[in-house]
């Protein structure tokens, strides 16, 4: 069954993106709480005994999430909930990419790290 159609919680409006700059006709600030599992290396995932990326595309995927993170938190309402998702070990996908955003918003909306209070 396609993900759109599969039946979700009530109040729950499934938004399935691929590109960072479409965010389908969604204003700015639209959503209380945004799951962000971005496009990953996989390096998590087992058992995987030899892995096919190299360094320059670990960099690359981790820019391309940085830019779903943008998208991510410009679609949050004020004061709203951002949970950053990834299959991943890789610390240029993970930790890097949450310390730049913490970074780059914190402050403005109350952006901190770790789970809810």
């Amino acid at each position: 069954q396609p993900r759109a159609q599969r039946p979700h919680p009530a109040g729950v409006q499934p938004a399935v993106h691929t590109r960072p700059h479409n965010s389908a006709g969604f204003e700015p600030e639209t959503f209380d709480h945004v799951l962000l599992d971005p496009p990953c290396s996989a390096l998590g995932l087992r058992p995987r005994l030899l892995h096919a990326w190299s360094l320059p595309q670990l960099l690359r995927i981790a820019d391309y999430q940085r830019s779903l993170l943008q998208a991510a938190v410009a679609l949050l309402k004020p004061g709203g909930t951002l949970v950053y998702s990834t299959c991943t070990i890789s610390p240029a996908e993970n930790e890097c990419n949450v310390r730049w955003a913490l970074d780059r918003w914190s402050g403005s909306a109350g952006a901190r790290g770790g789970p809810p209070p």
